[in-house]
């Protein structure tokens, strides 16, 4: 079972129209990045409802190009001026998971079904300076986002290994979050097309208390209607290293790595491919062509404490270290979950 993506910021839309830096539509993503990945293989208890709580918070100052590099803005005889982009997203994730007391007898597997929404804020303001005089725009805005559905998920134990899986063969996310097609700059929570996203989630934990985690997926998308833009397919994967110090106790490190392995497409035509005829003229750089393919990648310090065998809590900061295409920033995750 997956979880929520980090990248669902109604912050980066904006900076994505304001900037030219747009990984798939308005640079946002359905992909769950830095969300599950600590004891991400084990299933919930069985028998027993369980919900989970989470708060993410994006800080973002800049928005890069293709090369990595801040966007920056061709001004002619004025020269070149960087972007400056200031955002923040501040989102309330709420997940729900049931195992029921059955396993699969050829499979030797249990069965489980689970779903996830959040609530979203985000404000974003990308600005310009030219001779002096800045200039910008921004918005806020709220609002429910898309919900994720996992009808069916199978865990396999394999304590021999002391490996932990949780296959999700089925998983997709609607579009049933806030959006507006009329929106000036497409700053919406809801990205308005569907995905089909199968996932894996690893979780190896030996009696020495060295654990290590990978949550993998794909991400196939299909078309907004509105607009009739296809953001390409990509593949996503939230990894983590932690040393159990005490039973409730463990420390370490959780990040994320993001490629878009297949281009934009408008009206069934990839985007941004078209470069100029002279080779004496330079590649716009604010065409993030060809496909507007983005990349990220992330890590930073992680905390979990479990104060009983029924509740679990963790606090992680992931730090990009670059990112192409894309916003670059840090994000906060801190999570509260129990079973019943």
């Amino acid at each position: 079972m997956k979880a929520l993506r980090t990248a669902l910021l109604a912050g980066s839309a904006l900076l994505a129209t304001a900037t030219g830096a747009a990984a798939t539509e308005d640079g946002l993503t359905h992909v769950d990045l830095g969300y599950l990945a600590i004891l991400g293989g084990f299933a919930p208890p069985t028998g027993q409802p369980y919900l989970r709580a989470d708060t993410n918070v994006v800080l973002s100052s800049r928005s890069n190009d293709r090369n990595g590099d801040p966007v920056k803005l061709d001004l002619g005889t004025l020269g070149r001026s960087r972007v400056k982009v200031l955002a923040n997203t501040s989102a309330e994730v709420l997940s729900f998971a049931y195992v029921p007391d059955v396993v699969l007898p050829i499979l030797d597997a249990r069965v489980g079904v689970a779903a996830y929404t959040f609530y979203a804020g985000a404000r974003a303001e990308a600005q310009t300076r030219i001779l002096g005089r800045v200039s910008g725009s921004g918005e806020t805005v709220s609002g429910l986002g898309d919900t994720t559905f996992i009808p069916i998920f199978l865990n396999f134990d394999l304590p021999k290994a002391f490996l932990h899986v949780n296959l999700s063969p089925a998983e997709f996310t609607a579009p049933t979050g806030r959006y507006d097609r009329t929106d000036p700059i497409g700053a919406n929570i809801g990205l308005n097309y569907i995905s089909y996203r199968p996932a894996i989630v690893a979780t190896y934990l030996d009696p020495r208390g060295h654990e290590l985690d990978l949550n993998a997926s794909l991400s196939f998308n299909g078309t907004n209607g509105a607009t009739h833009y296809t953001s390409g397919d990509e593949f996503g994967m939230t990894f983590a290293a932690l040393q159990h110090v005490s039973p409730g106790l463990a420390v370490g490190v959780e990040g994320y790595y993001y490629r878009q392995f297949t281009g934009d497409r408008l009206d069934g035509v990839e985007v941004n491919t078209v470069r100029p005829a002279s080779a004496f003229v330079p590649f716009d750089p604010l065409n993030q062509g060809p496909g507007n393919k983005g990349q990220v990648f992330a890590i930073g310090p992680a905390v979990t404490y479990n104060p009983t065998p029924r509740v679990a809590t963790d606090l992680r900061v992931q730090h990009e270290v670059f990112s192409d295409n894309r916003r670059q920033g840090d994000v906060l995750w801190a999570k509260v979950s129990a079973s019943f």
